[in-house]
């Protein structure tokens, strides 16, 4: 009964020391009008230095990638004409052949312009002993 009038057991103890992992709560303050104007400013000055180097590097990515599109297609269009080219010169060079090999019509002044024409091509054509074509 005597320890019931004295109270609660550590009502005459000092107080503990307090956890460093638990905060305590301060009072907020809030800064000065001006700093936060100051601050706001500076905040948007610097965002629209970032949101325009981030525009501009897109922007000068889709231009390179523009510029490469347009190589490229000039580059197909040069190879479709050259297969144009040499699809010609095939069917030519097989109908030139057919006349060589069944002797159609091919004298000897023309066999020599024949070849001229297509040394003049750059088109190599092997010739046997006799000077005629090999097969």
């Amino acid at each position: 009964m005597a320890a019931a009038a004295e109270g609660p057991p550590n009502a005459g103890a000092q107080p503990a020391k307090q956890d460093p992992a638990v905060e305590t709560a301060e009072e907020a303050k809030e800064p000065a009008e001006a700093d936060i104007n100051e601050l706001c400013k500076d905040m948007f000055s610097k965002m629209a230095t970032y949101l325009t180097g981030e525009l501009t590097a897109t922007s000068e990515d889709y231009k390179l990638l523009e510029n490469m599109n347009k190589l490229t297609s000039l580059k197909y269009l040069e190879m479709k004409d050259i297969a144009i080219n040499i699809s010609r010169n095939l069917k030519d060079l097989n109908q030139k052949c057919k006349y060589t090999k069944y002797g159609r019509g091919i004298t000897n002044g023309a066999l020599v312009w024949e070849m001229k024409h297509l040394k003049s091509q750059k088109v190599h054509i092997p010739l046997g002993a006799e000077g005629k074509k090999t097969h």
